[in-house]
């Protein structure tokens, strides 16, 4: 095992964050997303609740709209943020992680691009969680997983696995990818391409994802994620950590987005106390995926 679970399901939280307020980012962003929060609260619904509450959900989103009717009324590839917890919590059953974000998706708008968004970097962190990714067939092994959708993250994905194959530069992979660019889909298609041809290094991902300058929060935060969850908690450089003097997602610290993901596995793995609010022995260290499983 190369990285603890544990770390990882932080990785992924934290990366995402990270991306998604970097400081090109928010320079360039007019409308700061707040797709964050929402992945806050349906994590905590998550561990309340002990699984995935299609109803709970529905009132989080209601709620949600009451903050950011805009956002929650016309869902940008950023509404992918908010089902990581979603990911994390389903990420070992590939049927399962399927319905529940499909669930999910039919909430806020039942759109084929963002389900299928959700779906790719759903089972792309799935497959870095069961340390199964492989660089060279990530991208097929999701298609498949797509099954026979037409949509344009379909064939965004195929220029991302020719543009891999090629060794292209990150000027070649814009001007392809961006040739045609698709709202819904090109985001999610460059934070492929940022996090899977720059692998082993989380910094690099997101700052060549924030170069791209296509929608860059959400751009970033993909990538973030992905590498995140790849890379886990060791791979992001000590030095952005220091640097949450801010809230995000309205979280004040990274130690408090690190409970939360630590919650949230004691949930999956079946040791969180729901009456005392906290996982049971405090327990540090996680068991290889497969070895501890949720209830």
């Amino acid at each position: 095992m190369r990285y603890s679970l544990l770390s990882r399901f932080r990785g992924t939280l934290l990366g995402a964050a990270f991306g998604d307020f970097t400081p090109l980012s928010k320079k360039q962003s007019q409308q700061p997303p707040s797709w964050g929060k929402m992945a806050v609260w349906g994590a905590e619904s998550l561990i309340e609740r002990g699984k995935f509450d299609f109803a709970d959900w529905r009132h989080l989103t209601e709620k949600f709209v009451e903050i950011d009717a805009n956002s929650a009324n016309a869902p940008t590839p950023g509404a992918i943020i908010a089902t990581l917890p979603i990911v994390l919590f389903s990420h070992e059953y590939k049927a399962k992680l399927r319905q529940n974000l499909e669930q999910v998706v039919s909430i806020w708008q039942d759109e084929p691009e963002l389900r299928d968004g959700a779906l790719a970097v759903g089972y792309a962190i799935a497959q870095c969680l069961r340390e199964k990714l492989n660089r060279a067939t990530l991208i097929p092994k999701t298609l498949a997983f797509l099954g026979d959708s037409q949509t344009p993250l379909v064939q965004q994905l195929e220029q991302v696995q020719i543009l891999l194959a090629e060794n292209a530069s990150l000027e070649i992979a814009i001007a392809q990818l961006c040739r045609n660019a698709q709202p819904q889909s090109t985001p999610i298609a460059l934070g492929f391409y940022c996090f899977l041809s720059t692998l082993e290094d989380f910094r690099l991902s997101v700052a060549r994802a924030a170069r791209s300058g296509y929608q860059p929060p959400i751009t970033c935060a993909i990538a973030g994620a992905l590498s995140g969850a790849y890379n886990s908690t060791v791979g992001i450089p000590m030095g952005w950590r220091l640097s949450w003097n801010q809230p995000k997602w309205g979280i004040t610290s990274d130690a408090q987005l690190f409970q939360l993901a630590d919650n949230l596995l004691a949930v999956w793995s079946g040791v969180y106390d729901a009456s005392t609010a906290k996982p049971a022995q405090q327990i540090s260290a996680v068991a290889a995926p497969h070895v501890i499983q949720r209830r």
